[in-house]
């Protein structure tokens, strides 16, 4: 498992950065991040079959139909098994190279599976109005998704998270993913606040203000 890129000081700005947006709005606002949303290991293997055949199909295709047999049939297979081998390292070693394979339909699958995963797990829906929000954030996949509860959702379209979401994607394209974040939850706060979310006088912090950290075994 891959060690999150957080210092401690990351960690304290993003808790600070909660605090902050929650005085001003009744919402909760829950931070969960982590390295990747699925090990997908059907990709690595998916990796070694395209790896193999694409050495394997040329070679036995030239053996059967000509005469040019550079190499024997079990010289075939060892370079193929073998450029799967390679592949295999690739998937390991190369995330642009998993993502590929993956494909963009897997990713946001997964993505939004462990999403809703989170949300249910640590009980975000757990509060007296139904205002909690999960900021959600996937590196390997390059990933936000921001879930509202019920009554969040009455109010706020899901188109109009797309602005916050961006604000974090565009940290995590620049290799400031805290930076990201603190601009995201203040947005987040923001437009809370302009729905109507106000700050009651009897509320009290209901979720955890300290990002979550869930990263995948």
């Amino acid at each position: 498992m891959a060690k999150h890129p957080f210092s401690q000081q990351d960690l304290d700005r993003i808790t600070e950065a909660v605090k902050a947006a929650e005085k001003k709005t009744s919402g909760e606002i829950v931070v969960y991040f982590t390295t990747e949303s699925d090990n997908y290991e059907e990709i690595s293997w998916r990796g070694f079959v395209l790896f193999s055949f694409v050495i394997l199909l040329p070679a036995l295709i030239m053996r059967i139909f000509t005469d040019l047999w550079i190499f024997d049939l079990a010289m075939i297979i060892l370079m193929a098994i073998f450029s799967g081998g390679i592949a295999l390292l690739a998937v390991m070693f190369i995330p642009p190279f998993k993502r590929f394979l993956a494909g963009e339909s897997l990713l946001d699958h997964r993505v939004d599976d462990q999403a809703t995963i989170a949300f249910v797990e640590k009980e975000v829906f757990n509060t007296r109005d139904r205002t909690g929000i999960l900021i959600f954030l996937s590196i390997f996949e390059r990933r936000v998704r921001i879930i509202g509860d019920t009554h969040i959702n009455a109010k706020v379209k899901p188109g109009e998270w797309e602005v916050i979401v961006q604000t974090v994607v565009n940290g995590m394209l620049s290799g400031d993913a805290t930076q990201g974040l603190i601009r995201a939850i203040s947005q987040c706060g923001e437009l809370l606040r302009i729905k109507g979310f106000s700050k009651h006088p009897d509320d009290i912090n209901e979720l955890p203000n300290q990002m979550i950290i869930g990263d995948k075994e």
